[in-house]
């Protein structure tokens, strides 16, 4: 290598000396039997989402900054009363020694008198209690079971729910959106409740919601073979005071992508393939809250408008 690059720059200075200073440009950029270089495709930009988040923070700021407690794949269920039951249980458990049955196979092998090998297997099965007796006790279990408990909904796999909620929460938060915990009102309010006392819950859960927030956001998900993303989203946005519907979006959040084209050496050359760059599952629930942020800008001004 060292001794090609050695020979190259020796021909360059005697093109200079021979053909003179004007030639040296041509002499260093062009060499006989070698193809162009050619210019590299600009890959075109994502989309930028800074103008919705902007947008989004100034009319956050302009409508003082609401409240919004989210509710991440759960349903808000339209009971209002937690329903209990007492149960009683009554029965004779009965223990019998274990019993171990073991196998046992002989073969033995022998010679025929035409020369084959024969063979005679024996298999003897062995059966044996384990020293002990039968045993009987009775149980009498009672208590009281909470029948309409409202529950979030396990329909994707845990650590792929923690990184799409994690993109959307923390888009929201980066806009301006004042987000409020769920479960952490519902522990302050219900802080008094005793252990075997009869809470109720769907109470608490309104009482709670009705004094730290002042909007609900409810995102339903599911996997979906249909969506680009592979998830479908169903979000609701509802003004907890009057109950009144912001926005019903039915979304698969699928975030911008570009295909960039890469080369890998292989012994046989380079090989060309696409590599998809913009696709993360962070990057769809940071999708999903922009869409939520423009439906909101949307809403309030039109309402401004009106």
């Amino acid at each position: 290598m060292k001794r090609m690059i050695g020979g190259a720059s020796l021909a360059v200075l005697s093109a200079v000396l021979i053909a003179g200073p004007e030639n040296v440009q041509a002499a260093q950029e062009m060499r006989q039997g070698v193809p162009a270089v050619l210019t590299p495709r600009e890959v075109e930009p994502l989309p930028d989402p800074t103008p919705a988040i902007n947008a989004f923070r100034e009319e956050n700021k302009r409508v003082k900054r609401p409240r919004f407690v989210v509710f991440w794949n759960r349903d808000l269920s339209d009971e209002v009363v937690t329903y209990y039951i007492d149960y009683q249980a009554r029965g004779l458990e009965v223990r019998t020694p274990e019993v171990t049955r073991e196998r046992t196979t002989t073969t033995n092998m022998h010679t025929h008198y035409n020369g084959q090998l024969h063979g005679e297997r024996e298999v003897r099965d062995t059966v044996r209690g384990n020293p002990g007796s039968v045993s009987a006790q009775a149980y009498d279990y009672s208590g009281t079971v909470r029948l309409n408990k409202d529950q979030a909904r396990k329909n994707l796999e845990e650590i792929l729910n923690w990184k799409v909620q994690g993109g959307f929460k923390n888009l929201m938060i980066k806009g301006g959106a004042r987000l409020i915990d769920r479960d952490m009102i519902n522990r302050v309010e219900g802080a008094g409740a005793q252990s075997n006392e009869q809470v109720n819950t769907h109470a608490i859960e309104i009482n709670a919601m009705l004094g730290k927030a002042d909007y609900m956001i409810e995102v339903l998900l599911a996997p979906s073979a249909e969506s680009e993303s592979g998830l479908a989203f169903q979000v609701n946005v509802v003004q907890i005071e009057t109950g009144e519907t912001i926005t019903s979006m039915y979304s698969d959040a699928m975030p911008p992508t570009r295909e960039v084209k890469q080369y890998e050496a292989t012994r046989n050359g380079f090989k060309e393939y696409y590599e998809v760059e913009g696709y993360s599952e962070q990057r769809v629930g940071e999708e999903l809250a922009i869409r939520t942020m423009m439906e909101l800008t949307d809403y309030w001004r039109m309402m401004a408008d009106s």
